[in-house]
């Protein structure tokens, strides 16, 4: 079985792909990958998660990658194909975490079903775009302009702008990464220049636009609107890491959500990057394990 590339049929009709790797008998945990990204947004390392006796599940959100679009979608939509993925697995809990854009979604599940859950953890997830008068704070100054570009834009442009973009990741994926290396801080670059890991997103770069460009605008538009629930009132335990150096997703919207999720425990940790919960996906892991 080819368990990068597999797919189950949502009741709705969508279809719904994933990844699965690390320990097929292992404890289930379901991993909420950023944006544009897709099922293969992982550390490659697969001993880190088998050796710790995880299976390691990755869906593709709505319109990226396997997965069908779902037209005007929200955060809480989500929940329910995790419950309808689990389900046709065969698995009645699962731990979940997130980074980046996948924060909201994880969210969403501690909040809408907390009772298939077992852990939670967000990794450097955004708050909502509302929770500040200034939400770009600590935000570097080519991400912010990327936000205020795509907050301007008609929808038509916008979809537009990420066809140019695909095309030229298309073309010429090397100098679409050396690109996005350009942005990084010194910590990213040192991840992003990995051999093996940069091999890994240079191979699967083009996954996220595989079906055009609609689910990664949607994406956007999730990211810079008001969540359509209230993290003051999830009720289950949340896990949160942020790093101070994060220029993409700057610590103090984790320091927000540490202080309105009721019942969490936060790490608020010097240096890093966007790209640290790859960095310390071990870690992080271990802590999901219990380890």
């Amino acid at each position: 079985m080819d368990r990068d590339n597999q797919t189950i049929k949502l009741k709705d009709g969508r279809t719904l792909g994933f990844s699965e790797y690390g320990d097929l008998k292992g404890k289930p945990v379901f991993f909420m990958h950023g944006n544009p990204s897709s099922r293969f947004l992982r550390n490659p390392d697969v001993s880190i998660p088998t050796n710790l006796g995880l299976r390691i599940i990755t869906p593709d959100r709505p319109g990226m990658g396997l997965s069908d679009f779902k037209p005007n979608r929200r955060p809480l939509d989500l929940p329910d194909d995790m419950v309808e993925l689990a389900d046709q697995l065969g698995i009645k809990t699962f731990s979940i975490f997130g980074a980046s854009a996948g924060g909201v979604y994880t969210l969403a599940c501690a909040y809408k079903i907390p009772e298939r859950l077992d852990k939670v953890v967000v990794m450097s997830g955004g708050a909502p775009f509302n929770y500040a008068a200034d939400p770009f704070q600590g935000m570097g100054a080519n991400w912010k302009k990327i936000f205020v570009m795509f907050q301007k834009l008609p929808v038509f442009l916008q979809k537009l702008a990420l066809w140019v973009q695909n095309r030229k990741t298309r073309k010429n994926p090397e100098a679409a990464y050396q690109m996005i290396v350009d942005n990084c801080n010194e910590y990213d670059k040192k991840i992003a220049l990995d051999p093996t890991f940069k091999a890994w997103v240079i191979g699967h770069s083009g996954e996220a636009g595989r079906q055009g460009t609609r689910g990664v605008v949607h994406e956007m538009k999730i990211v810079l609107s008001p969540w359509d629930f209230n993290p003051a009132d999830i009720k289950k335990h949340v896990e949160l890491w942020y790093w101070e150096d994060d220029t993409l997703v700057p610590i103090q919207m984790g320091k927000y959500l540490a202080s309105v999720i009721p019942d969490n425990k936060a790490y608020f940790l010097p240096g890093g990057g966007h790209l640290a919960a790859l960095g310390q996906w071990a870690d992080i892991l271990k802590s999901i394990a219990g380890k």
